[in-house]
């Protein structure tokens, strides 16, 4: 009987009254630290956006040309040289807004290139244009760049640097 009470004793003194929650960081996805390569960026967008891969609103290419050593390039330029530093570029609601935006584009998707330049643009959009940008492509207006402009992004720095044709 003894041990009973002390053992119900024990349960009363060690019982939190606050159920123990996971923080933020537990649902965050868990990515292999890597430096920026073509592959460990095809890795990257596999592993961070699962769904929108499977539903194809991001293509595992670049697109045309060497725009993967352009990006590799323009992700260094702006000090992102591994995924752990390109996992912190990313805002956390991404999955969500982000990728809205993308598939609310006539298009409905982008490639590896597209999502890493919209994440640039996000993350740092003066510095990415005057930096890494180096007037490597042109584009017709904000109406191009669906996921900055979700998140607010500043288009009269374009218009200033002359990035829209």
């Amino acid at each position: 009987m003894h041990r009973l009470v002390f053992v119900l004793a024990l349960l009363v003194a060690c019982h939190s009254p606050e159920p123990v929650r996971p923080s933020n960081d537990a649902l965050e996805p868990k990515l292999t630290d890597a430096p920026i390569s073509v592959a460990s960026l095809i890795t990257f967008v596999k592993e961070r956006f699962p769904e929108a891969v499977a539903k194809g609103t991001f293509t595992l290419d670049f697109g045309d040309g060497r725009v993967d050593d352009e990006i590799i390039e323009e992700l260094t330029i702006l000090g992102i040289t591994t995924t752990t530093a390109l996992a912190a570029a990313v805002p956390r609601d991404y999955q969500d807004k982000g990728v809205a935006a993308v598939e609310g584009t006539v298009e409905g998707k982008t490639t590896i290139a597209g999502l890493m330049r919209d994440l640039m643009i996000i993350h740092d959009t003066r510095g990415y244009l005057e930096r890494a940008w180096d007037h490597k492509w042109v584009a017709d207006g904000p109406q191009d760049f669906a996921a900055p402009q979700a998140y607010g992004v500043d288009f009269a720095i374009f218009e200033e640097l002359g990035v829209f044709e």
